[in-house]
């Protein structure tokens, strides 16, 4: 890399950075969510190209960041105030997180793949959510 090409990558990193954290600070909880998720799906979808790759380190560090987003988005859930929504979310994040253990285990690409779909069908979900509200 030169070091043209170094500081182009610095400069877009540092922009995207800036782009997200001034979407944080202006979101509400479910946009915040969807941001969320949205991250946990980036994560796999890098997972899934390293898992064709055949490379297992940056594999695990994906699955790593997706599984701690989506512990992250289960433990935040409030069965109080969304009674039956917040449990089946706990429910599907628990599945989605039990089938993360499993790729990373066994680098089964299909099961990858069915948790890519399910975390694809939650974030469809908060993103029409945040646009109703």
């Amino acid at each position: 890399m030169t070091f043209r090409s170094h500081a182009l990558a610095r400069a877009m990193t540092t922009y995207h950075s800036v782009q997200v954290r001034s979407q944080v600070d202006t979101a509400s909880k479910g946009e915040l969510a969807a941001l969320l998720i949205d991250g946990a799906l980036d994560s796999l979808v890098q997972a899934r190209g390293h898992l064709q790759h055949r490379a297992h380190e940056p594999k695990a560090l994906a699955i790593a960041r997706a599984s701690r987003i989506l512990y992250g988005l289960q433990s935040a859930l409030d069965p109080e105030t969304a009674g039956d929504l917040a449990q089946q979310l706990y429910d599907l994040y628990g599945f989605a997180l039990r089938r993360l253990v499993q790729v990373n285990a066994t680098d089964d690409a299909q099961m990858l793949d069915q948790v890519i779909l399910l975390v694809q069908s939650i974030a469809m979900a908060w993103t029409s959510v945040t646009r109703r509200h």
